[in-house]
């Protein structure tokens, strides 16, 4: 079966959905919210709904699911087109919400569907490597032929290698200028804007990276037994060993920071300059605060791990949580998860908030005006937020990706279960009840202005449109970074 167009008009987010469908959707007003509902397909309760894509700034939705030997998808439950099959975790929507691309199969052979038009087939397309570029206007994937690999750009096919890397391709920031890593023979290199770097024997996994103002390019490579970073195409100092992460560039893309190893003994690079040494550097790369003058990592010794601010070395823990330290918009103040035994506490400008059993979110989350912190904690079977150390209600659970502050910093929300039901939770006080909520987990996921948001239930044996009309909300995701399902 060849593949067939979808409408034009093809928007959608990707999430998955199983039999119990719950999770995130979060605002911000001081009296209790409000909702208006929508029919947008009646189900029999998502037994057969493999994936699941959320609310677009138009409202539309799209999902995929099985029939008999052939896969569909829906598009705001009237267009169905089916395929032999769609590519899990494929379908990607455009950061303005206006476009949709996803890998379908036809026999033997796999092309990219772009707004509804089928591309070129090949023999594979890598499902990770489906992308649209920050404007939206251009996408790029990898796809294979006679067993060499290529990067489409554009339905226009590249030079064709024996293989394309990991994090390949790579759009820049301004959509400008597109990079990845390519193989030929033993050797492997970083192609920028079509033209072959230097040729190594290996480039890190992470790939290349660009910096905030996209005139920059640095990555990691390997050559005759020996590490170094690239930057702009020149070459640093030779090391034994560099951090799979790679490279990072401060926010006003004028520093460069990794972490590198000499024997046994790790450093932290900053500007080519060596400014730390410890027995091991902790996962991931060094963070900047938003203004680029700061600069935080983890650091292990022993048994023990800390966070060093500044180069002055905080206190030690048995573990540091992996998503390190977070430095507050205004770049003042830093927090981070740390843990001693079982329990985990949050560390606050170098205070301790009370213990608090196992902090959920990944990330404490100041607010806009860096005065407030918040997180999510699980303890005694109940799960709560804490705000500025103070426990909110506890529930049943609390929804991944809360809670978010209002863009005037004054409100905060969450969504939170009580039994088998799920509600938008605003200042403490609770929204309509639903059988499910999928999450919308990006600021830019709303329809027009920032006074409402878009969440998806399940409820009475049907998906609904739920809009949820409140203050305008910010959040520490970028959109397209698309959510999770509670269940």
């Amino acid at each position: 079966m060849r593949c067939i167009r979808l409408g034009k008009r093809l928007i959608a987010l990707c999430i998955f959905l199983c039999l119990t469908l719950v999770g995130v959707v979060a605002l911000a007003e001081r009296k209790s919210p409000s909702q208006e509902m929508s029919l947008m397909a009646q189900i029999g309760i998502p037994l057969w709904i493999k994936e699941y894509l959320g609310a677009s700034p138009e409202g539309r939705r799209v999902y995929r699911a099985p029939v008999d030997s052939t896969w569909f998808v829906v598009v705001d439950a009237k267009d169905k087109e089916k395929f032999d099959r769609i590519g899990k975790g494929s379908l990607v929507i455009s950061p303005d919400g206006r476009r949709v691309a996803y890998v379908a199969e036809a026999g033997t052979k796999q092309c990219v569907v772009v707004d509804g038009k089928e591309e070129k087939q090949y023999d594979h397309i890598a499902l990770s490597g489906l992308v649209f570029s920050a404007d939206s206007r251009h996408v790029a994937y990898v796809a294979e032929e006679g067993g060499k690999q290529c990067v489409v750009v554009g339905g226009k096919q590249g030079k064709q290698y024996d293989h394309i890397g990991p994090g390949s391709p790579l759009f820049s920031p301004d959509s400008s200028r597109l990079a990845y890593v390519a193989q030929a023979g033993a050797k492997w290199f970083v192609v920028v804007d079509g033209r072959e770097g230097k040729r190594y024997d290996r480039i890190t996994g992470s790939g290349p990276v660009f910096s905030p103002d996209s005139k920059r390019l640095a990555y990691g490579a390997k050559r005759d037994g020996k590490w170094t970073v690239v930057v702009d195409g020149r070459e640093g100092k030779r090391y034994s060993l560099i951090v799979a992460s790679g490279p990072v560039f401060s926010p006003d893309s004028k520093r460069v920071a990794y972490v590198a190893a000499v024997n046994d003994t790790w450093h932290v690079v900053l500007d080519g300059n060596e400014v730390d040494h410890y027995d091991r550097i902790g996962v991931g790369s060094p963070v900047f605060s938003p203004d680029s003058k700061r600069i935080a990592y983890v650091i292990e010794t022993g048994t023990k791990q800390f966070v060093v601010i500044d180069g002055e070395a905080q206190k030690k823990y048995d573990r540091i949580g992996l998503s390190g330290p977070v430095f507050s918009p205004d770049s003042k103040r830093v927090a981070y998860i740390a843990e001693t035994g079982a329990t985990q506490v949050v560390v606050v400008d170098g205070k301790e908030e009370k213990n608090v059993g196992i902090v959920v979110t990944s990330t404490p989350v100041f607010s806009p005006d860096s005065t407030h912190i918040a997180y999510a904690v699980a303890a005694h079977g109940k799960w709560f937020v804490v705000v500025d150390g103070k426990d909110e209600k506890y529930y049943d659970r609390i929804g991944g990706g809360s809670p978010i502050f209002s863009a005037d910093s004054r409100s905060m929300a969450y969504i939170a279960q009580t039994g088998t039901q799920w509600s938008v939770v605003v200042d403490g006080k609770e929204s309509k009840r639903y059988d499910g909520i999928a999450t919308l987990e990006g600021a830019n996921a709303v329809s027009g202005s920032f006074d409402s948001l878009y969440c998806s239930c399940i409820q009475d044996n049907g998906i609904y449109l739920v809009e949820v009309r409140t203050a305008p909300i910010v959040q520490n995701s970028p959109y397209g970074q698309l959510g999770s399902i509670e269940q």
